[in-house]
């Protein structure tokens, strides 16, 4: 074999490795374009925790608990909270590639302001991993970037309009379930409602062997000698299915001033399987800030629990739990 042929034998393998390891170099860089723009989790259901944590350190922990879920290994966590947020790990999409003038203040944006994002699995394995920044001027995209990556992208969700950013960020108790009672009438053993200030109202509703029993709350106070409509019971009872509060407020330093002074009313629910929950309740001032009476009526309500929080609760909701004794007589 001449030398001729000999070089271009080495030529031509030196050219099909060189091939090789172009199309091997451009292969990756597309593996890696493609898992910078993976924001997606299709199946949400395989998401079992969901970890946030914000530039100032405020953090907060969801995971699911059969049916519900859990903040922070203490509270039942808000429904639509969590629905929201995994309305957009299912949904999320890229609205647009930054142009390269704009990369820079997105990523500054994300370092300042973003949100770690952390999704995981029943295994405790990390599905995906995010860091939500702001919107852009008009609002219609929100920045995201996957942990790891160095590009940043404009997403959105379809037919929604405005930045998902808000649906992340940690917010304490208003990330938290705002049930008050959740009670079924089968499940209900016995309800107390003592009104202080009007203790013939006050009345005890005690399951018995033949339906349920309705007595004054207090000893001196006379019985009623009618019959006890157990229709009446069972429609009283039916107003402890779903009764949420319309905010919590603690650290409200209306929980001092409303302390020492005598509640409307204090009630207490306790189940057949021994579980008790209790709140008293004290009207708000119903003033404006010119001290003129806003409505003759009471529109709202201080709550406080049995397991220390603080609530405000409104009458058009629990104005329906609140029956006088006579109300179980025919």
């Amino acid at each position: 074999m001449n030398q001729t042929k000999i070089l271009l034998i080495v030529f031509a393998i030196f050219g099909s490795v060189a091939a090789w390891f172009l199309l091997k170099k451009g292969d990756d860089k597309t593996t890696v374009l493609t898992w910078e723009r993976d924001f997606k989790i299709e199946n949400t259901d395989e998401i079992y925790k969901i970890f946030v944590a914000d530039r100032k350190g405020n953090t907060a922990t969801l995971e699911r608990d059969g049916a519900h879920w859990n903040l922070d290994g203490k509270y039942r966590a808000s429904q639509n909270v969590v629905d929201n947020m995994l309305d957009v790990f299912r949904n999320v999409e890229i609205l647009f590639i930054p142009p390269a003038a704009a990369v820079e203040t997105m990523v500054t944006d994300l370092a300042t302001n973003g949100i770690k994002v952390e999704a995981f699995d029943k295994s405790g394995e990390k599905i995906k991993g995010y860091y939500v920044g702001g919107s852009t001027p008009d609002e219609r995209g929100t920045f995201l970037i996957r942990e790891g990556a160095e590009t940043p992208f404009i997403t959105s969700m379809p037919n929604f309009s405005g930045t998902y950013w808000i649906r992340f960020v940690p917010q304490g108790d208003k990330w938290r379930d705002r049930t008050v009672f959740a009670y079924k009438p089968e499940e209900i053993a016995k309800v107390t409602m003592e009104y202080p200030k009007q203790r013939n109202k006050s009345f005890i509703v005690e399951r018995g062997e033949n339906g349920f029993d309705v007595l004054p709350y207090y000893d001196l106070s006379a019985p009623i000698s009618g019959t006890v409509s157990q229709g009446a019971v069972e429609g009283f009872l039916t107003q402890f299915e779903s009764l949420a509060a319309e905010n919590y407020i603690n650290g409200s330093p209306s929980l001092q001033n409303v302390q020492g002074k005598i509640p409307f009313a204090s009630i207490s629910v306790e189940t057949i399987s021994g579980d008790l929950k209790q709140i008293q309740i004290w009207p708000m001032d119903n003033i404006d800030n010119s001290g003129r009476i806003k409505s003759p009526e009471t529109e709202r309500y201080y709550c406080l629990d049995n397991n220390g929080d603080f609530l405000l609760i409104q009458q058009r909701v629990f104005g329906d739990i609140l029956w006088a004794y006579e109300s179980f007589f025919r």
